[in-house]
Parts: structure tokens; C-alpha cells; sequence
């Protein structure tokens, strides 16, 4: 850290120096190596000078053991510096002599004759040298001499060139002091230009450098990236600049807002509406200043406040902006979370919008747009947004189609405005019934829809059943009289793979089976579902039967009712039993797509084309037209009060070949009950032209019995259901004798259906019966093969 503060120069120098300083510590080592070897080799050059001076004499003094001669050897001895002590042994390793320098204590190592031959102990030296003499060795010398201390050669080699030290410290200062310069001065350069750069604010500016510079690179990549910064603040200059222009420009107010709430910069419309336009941003108010009022509550909705309740990106209208000359502006505010560089909450950004009378016009037609005006629920669309919305984020939800049973009953009996007041209260019903985050709309006439998101259908069902009762129990009156209503509800789970579409079609799905099982129950949508299947195989007829009438797809056939009374024998009565041609050329029976074609009201129209296949059939046979004496055709109960199918048999006759008198219409007595003065009225009508008509099925349904004298009927069909056992079922035969005696009494013709054997036919003949039909008599064929020689076989 003391170096990072000081000057590059400065710190140059000390860099050099410290080079300097280990450079001379390694040299200072290498001497200390110089001086331990050069210390070993002078003990052992001065071993080597005292045995070459004193062998002679031990030699002698072992040999001859002359006492002069240890005399003059002793002497020698003591001549000798830093020899301590000397011993000389025998080759026995007896010792003969043994020499002790003066002062000296006792051997610091026991004098032996074997060992090496020579020794370092720290500041000694233990030599061995054999004494050999014309060629025989005469013994061993065993000395202790003074090892030269390696320090103190060092100290003073070191005294010796210490003078060098701080010249050599001299001359690599003068040396760093003299180099830094010219290598620094561009850094130095570099450093003063940024640093005025800096200060200045001025990225214009460039550094120049001399070709082959040092630092060239360097100072390019410098110029780069001034030059980077000054296209990078002028674009941003422009942006922020345009943000400024646009921010200001803008209608809407905006406002910033710190984390403490406090307002840091509003716009010119922000400052218009909160009277601040003469504030500086130094001097903006907190977000209390800041007052808002809710439509339909007079207490003061503070901005802290708003600001803790609304959302992330949230938006709330209906309110009014309190302004500081007391007047109010209808506004909508917007919330949007500022984050700091970390992600968390750094402030708030608000948006005012001022809202006009035009825009607020407006949002009322859009609330229309969403909103059922009968009712004040959603609509249909708005309903449909939602869940497509729902559908999107994943969200498991259970999808209702409710419906009223029976209330086209209260549009009749009543009065369409009736029929509103039952869907407005029963829609305040609904509504008051929803459990939490469930979404009611009315999609249309008496249906509503219902969006119950994370509800499992085990709770489901108990609410199903609460809504069902509380439907039931609702208290409905028409003049004077409660009406009871239920409804009819599917039901349809979104399983997070379902669309639109077919999560719709389910629920409505569900809904019809629910109601044709008689309504006042709920019905939820399962894949396998029998009743499902069911009436899937209905809706495929249903596709089936409206591509059969819209291309005309109709194949006429017929069943001969013949006369048991000889005096009728001649006469040739059909009647037509239409098959449906589908697309890959297979037929189907009425008794397959007739329930289908009343449950969906197509009856009158596959009746208009029976009529016209007819009539169309005679006109290319004109031939069979004259042999027939009657042609039946049967007429569905919802044909007998639709205008058009009275307009359709009233051209057809009028066009021939087959006149009035050759017609004969079938409808059911339960047909006829139900429209009763429409029944009426259509036979009045085409009884102008001739036309004849027969009650079919008759015996089903005993009430028919108070109507018959007002059905101006021709013939009266016994139903097959009483015929066809009458051999066996004594019963059965009573009703039909006495179904044939009330016709003949009315003045009417009978004809018994189903009369499958001779038998049969023979106990009907002898209680007067007119007329037999079944497949003992003749089983149905295609009116094609009515031929003249056929017709006059069955003559």
C-alpha cells in the first residue's frame, strides 16, 4: 500500500535499488561459499606443511627412541600455531608420544589410531597420517589442529572490498534516476492528458505520439476509446433529449418516485395538474400532496396509499384528481416498479391520465361492449376474452353453461318484458350465489356462463347443489301465480390442454344432456360418458340431416294400406315412408332422424321436401298419379302450425299432377293436442282443396279421447302397439274393437298398423275394421318400383 502512493518516478528508482541491494546479497552469499572452501583447503594445506617438516623426526623419535630426538621433536611441536595436540601410536595401536600445546585442554576428541584421515568438527580439524619409512609402516600420528573460521575470512574479504557496497548503491541510483525519465515521461504524459480529460469533460480532445513509439498501441487504444465515449455521451445526449422532449410533450402526467415516497421529477403535464409548473425538482412535495378521490367513495385516496394497493403494472380508473384551485380531473393511474441494478424496489414510476368527456364517452361504450345491459353481467364476449386469457396462464378452472328450463314458457304465457324481469332477478340470484373469484355472464337469451377457477369437482358438486336449490326456491310470480324455474347446467373442466372452443362445446355439450334428461340437474363432461356418446351420435345425425335437406337428399318410399271390405277392393292407398340418402349412399330410417329432426325443429323442413318429392314423383309418373285413390303423408306436430308448410302443400296441389281428393296428411294424436287450434285451423284450410286427414298412433294417449270430436280427421289410425298381440291378448283385442266402433261413430274410417300376419288380419276384418297395414301386408319399398304392372298385380 506505502508504494501504490507514491510517484511512478520514485517508485522506479526504488525498484532499481532493490535489484541493486539483492544482487549484492547473492553476492555476499557466493563470498561466504568462497570462504568455507577456502577454509577447508587451508587445514588441510597446513596438516599437509607440518607432517612434510615433522615425519623425519617421529619417525626417529618411534624408531630409535632417542631422547634427544623427542627433545628436538617437542620443540618442533610447539613451533607450530593452532596444532593443539599430537599422539603417535604404534602399529599395535600402542601410543609412544603424545604432545599437548601449551594452554590447551584436553582433546575434545579420544586420541585413536584407526578412523579417517581427516575430520571437520566444527573449529577443528582430526587428522590421521601413517608413518612409513623405506618402504615399512612404522605407526600413526594423530593430531588436533585448529580449523580457520569461514566468518571471520568472510568479515574480512568484506572489510577488505566493503568500499564497493555504496559505490555500487551510488552508481544504481544515479543510473534509476537517469533511465526513468525518457521511460516514465510517456506514462507521466498519458496520466496529466486523462486527468485534464477528466476535469475538462472534453472527449474531443486525442494524445499525439510519434511514429514507432513505445506506447503507440497504448495511446491509439486511448484515442479509441475517448473517441468511443464521445459517440457513446453524444448518443446519449440525443436520447436523453428526445426522452426530455417526449417526456414533456406528453399529455399524460409523470411522475418518478423515490423509495420514500418523495416525488423527484414530474413532467409539464404532471405539473399542470398538480399546480407545480412554477416548482423546481429541488423543491417537489412528497407523494401526499398528491389526492385522489374515488367515484363512488368521498373519502381522499392518498398516493401512499394507492401506491401500497395497486399492483405491478396495474391500472385504476374512476377517479378524480383533487387540484390545488379545488376543481377535480377525472383521471387513470398506472403503477410501474423502478428496480435498481440488483432487481430491488428503487422507486415508482406514476402515470396520470387525464381523462376527457369524450374519452369518457368512450370507456362507457367499451363497459357496454363488455357489459349484458339486461343484467349488468358480463357478456358473452367479454366472457370468452377471459377465459381465453385464463386458458393462456394454465389455470385449472370448471367451466358452467347454465340454462332455464321452460323459458320460451314464460316468453308465451306471459310477455317478453316478463321473461326480462326472470332473467334480471335470477341473474342478481346467480350472481349473489357465486363463490369467490368466480366470474357470471349472461351469454345470450336465458343462458349464463360461469368461470370457477381451482375449484376441484369434489367441491364443485355441493355447490352445484346449493345453486340448483337455490333456483328452485327462488320466488318467480306472473300474475299472481309462482312460476317454478330450474335450470339445466353443464359442466366442463379445463385440464390445461383444452382450447377455447372445445371447452365451450363441452360445457354446452353437457348442458343439453342435462336438460333432455328433464332438466333441474347438472351434468359434468366426461370423455366416456354413455349420455355423452349418446348424444354425440345425435349431434353427427343432426350434421347428417341438415346436409341431407340442404341437398335435397330424400328418397321416397311407400307402404300399401290396403281395404278389408270387398265393396274397397279396387281402391290403391299408400302411404309414404321417406328414407334420408346420406353422402356415402346409405339410407336411414325415420324412425332414427324424425326424433332428431323435431328435437332440433327441422321436421317442417324435411315436411316441405317430402311434400315436394312427392308431388315431384307424380309429375314424372303421371300415370301412377291417376291409379292412386289415396296418398298419405305424414306430417309432423311442428309442421302443423308453421306457415310454411301449408304454403308448400297449397302450391304443390295447385301445380298436380295429384289432386286435393287424393291426399290424405297423418299427424299424431299427441301432435295434434299439442297444437290444437293450429291443427285445426291447417285442416280447415287444405279440407278447401279436398285434402283428407288421419290421427295416427291414436290410443297412446287417452286424453285424446275429450279432443277427438274436434279433430275434423277422415281416418283413424289404430296404433300398432294394440294391433300387433291382439291374437294372443284378449285386452288389446277389446281396445281395438272399441277403437273401431268411436270411429265408426264419428264417422270415421279405421286403419290398424301393424299387422303382421293372416291371422291378424282376419280377426280385424270381422270386427269391421277399413283398412290393414303392416309387413304381413306389404313390406316398404322405393316409390320407384310403383310400376303399372306392379299396381295391377296389387289390384
Amino acid at each position: 500500500m506505502f508504494l501504490h502512493r507514491l510517484p511512478l518516478r520514485l517508485r522506479f528508482i526504488l525498484v532499481i535499488l532493490l535489484v541493486t541491494a539483492i544482487i549484492l546479497a547473492l553476492a555476499i552469499g557466493g563470498m561466504a561459499q568462497v570462504a568455507l572452501k577456502l577454509a577447508e583447503s587451508q587445514g588441510e594445506t597446513r596438516l599437509q606443511q607440518i607432517m612434510g617438516v615433522l615425519s623425519q623426526d617421529l619417525i626417529r623419535a618411534e624408531v630409535f627412541a632417542d631422547p634427544s630426538d623427542t627433545a628436538n621433536l617437542m620443540r618442533k611441536l610447539r613451533s607450530f600455531t593452532g596444532l593443539h595436540h599430537l599422539y603417535l601410536f604404534r602399529n599395535d595401536g600402542t601410543a609412544v608420544l603424545a604432545y599437548h600445546a601449551p594452554g590447551q585442554p584436553e582433546p575434545r576428541q579420544a586420541p585413536a589410531a584407526n578412523g579417517p584421515a581427516l575430520t571437520a568438527h566444527g573449529g577443528y580439524l582430526v587428522a590421521r597420517q601413517p608413518l612409513r619409512f623405506e618402504g615399512q609402516n612404522h605407526g600413526i600420528a594423530w593430531m588436533e589442529l585448529e580449523r580457520p573460521e569461514p566468518r571471520a575470512l568472510l568479515l574480512r574479504m568484506l572489510r577488505d572490498s566493503g568500499w564497493l557496497v555504496p559505490l555500487l548503491l551510488l552508481v544504481a541510483w544515479y543510473l534509476a534516476a537517469r533511465l526513468q525519465r525518457p521511460l516514465t515521461a510517456p506514462i507521466m504524459d498519458l496520466t496529466r492528458f486523462l486527468q485534464q480529460v477528466a476535469r475538462r469533460g472534453d472527449y474531443s480532445r486525442r494524445i499525439h505520439t510519434r511514429e514507432g513509439h513505445e506506447l503507440g498501441e497504448l495511446y491509439q487504444g486511448v484515442n479509441a476509446l475517448l473517441e468511443t465515449i464521445e459517440q457513446t455521451r453524444d448518443a446519449l445526449y440525443r436520447h436523453s433529449e428526445q426522452l426530455e422532449r417526449t417526456l414533456q410533450a406528453i399529455t399524460d402526467g409523470i411522475l418518478t418516485l423515490d423509495r420514500n415516497g418523495q416525488i423527484v421529477t414530474a413532467n409539464a403535464a404532471a405539473r399542470r395538474l398538480l399546480g407545480l409548473a412554477d416548482v423546481s425538482d429541488e423543491d417537489l412535495p412528497s407523494a401526499d400532496a398528491v389526492c385522489l378521490l374515488r367515484t363512488d367513495d368521498p373519502e381522499p385516496l392518498a398516493l401512499p396509499g394507492l401506491i401500497a394497493g395497486l399492483p405491478e403494472g396495474g391500472r385504476l380508473g374512476d377517479l378524480r384528481l383533487c387540484r390545488p384551485d379545488g376543481s377535480q380531473q377525472p383521471v387513470e393511474v398506472q403503477l410501474t416498479t423502478l428496480h435498481d441494478a440488483r432487481g430491488a424496489c428503487d422507486g415508482w414510476l406514476l402515470t396520470l391520465t387525464p381523462i376527457s368527456e369524450e374519452q369518457q364517452l368512450r370507456q362507457q361504450i367499451e363497459q357496454l361492449a363488455r357489459i349484458d345491459r339486461l343484467t349488468g353481467l358480463m357478456n358473452r364476449s367479454a366472457f370468452e376474452r377471459r377465459l381465453e386469457t385464463l386458458l393462456a396462464e394454465g389455470v385449472r378452472l370448471q367451466v358452467l353453461h347454465l340454462d332455464i328450463d321452460r323459458f320460451k314458457l314464460v316468453n308465451e304465457t306471459a310477455s317478453h318484458s316478463e321473461g326480462d324481469r326472470l332473467l334480471r332477478q335470477l341473474g342478481a340470484l346467480l350472481a349473489s350465489r357465486m363463490p369467490e373469484r368466480a366470474l357470471l355472464a349472461r351469454l345470450g337469451s336465458d343462458e349464463f356462463g360461469v368461470l370457477i377457477p381451482d375449484m376441484t369437482e369434489d367441491e364443485l358438486r355441493p355447490f352445484l347443489e346449493h345453486l340448483l336449490r337455490s333456483v328452485r326456491q327462488f320466488e318467480y310470480h306472473i300474475h299472481g301465480q309462482r312460476l317454478p324455474i330450474t335450470l339445466s347446467i353443464g359442466v366442463a373442466t379445463a385440464n390445461g390442454q383444452t382450447d377455447l372452443a372445445t371447452l365451450l362445446r363441452n360445457a354446452d355439450t353437457s348442458r343439453q344432456i342435462a336438460k333432455q334428461a328433464g332438466g333441474n340437474r347438472y351434468h359434468i363432461y366426461r370423455a366416456n360418458d354413455e349420455r355423452l356418446i349418446e348424444h354425440q351420435n345425435e349431434l353427427m345425425l343432426y350434421s347428417r340431416l341438415v346436409e341431407a335437406l340442404e341437398q335435397r337428399r330424400i328418397e321416397p318410399w311407400f307402404q300399401r294400406i290396403v281395404p278389408l271390405q270387398p265393396q274397397r277392393e279396387g281402391e290403391w292407398h299408400i302411404e309414404v315412408l321417406s328414407r334420408l340418402l346420406c353422402a356415402d349412399g346409405s339410407l336411414l330410417s325415420p324412425a332414427l332422424f324424425v326424433p332428431v329432426a323435431e328435437r332440433y325443429r327441422l321436421a317442417p323442413a324435411f315436411d316441405r321436401l317430402v311434400i315436394e318429392a312427392v308431388f315431384d314423383w307424380f309429375r314424372r309418373h303421371p300415370q301412377q298419379a291417376l291409379r292412386m285413390h289415396k296418398v298419405s303423408i305424414n306430417l309432423s306436430g311442428q309442421s302443423l302450425d308453421d306457415p310454411q308448410v301449408a304454403e308448400t302443400i297449397e302450391q304443390q296441389l295447385a301445380r298436380g299432377p295429384l289432386r286435393g281428393a287424393q291426399i290424405c296428411f297423418e299427424f299424431t294424436e299427441t301432435a295434434a293436442i299439442q297444437s290444437l287450434d293450429a291443427a285445426v285451423s291447417l285442416m280447415d284450410s287444405l279440407r278447401r282443396h279436398g285434402c283428407q286427414f288421419s290421427l295416427d298412433d291414436f290410443g297412446t294417449s287417452m286424453s285424446s279421447l275429450a279432443y277427438l270430436k274436434q279433430f275434423p280427421v277422415d281416418y283413424l289410425k289404430l296404433d300398432g302397439s294394440f294391433v300387433r298381440d291382439i291374437e294372443h291378448d284378449a285386452i288389446d283385442f277389446a281396445l281395438v274393437r272399441a277403437f273401431n266402433d268411436i270411429g265408426h261413430t264419428l264417422g270415421m274410417r279405421t286403419i290398424a298398423e301393424f299387422v303382421e300376419n293372416d291371422t291378424i288380419r282376419n280377426m280385424l276384418a270381422s270386427i269391421g275394421i277399413d283398412f290393414v297395414q303392416g309387413y304381413g301386408i306389404h313390406k316398404p319399398e322405393p316409390l320407384d318400383r310403383l310400376a303399372p304392372e306392379q299396381a295391377n298385380q296389387a289390384a
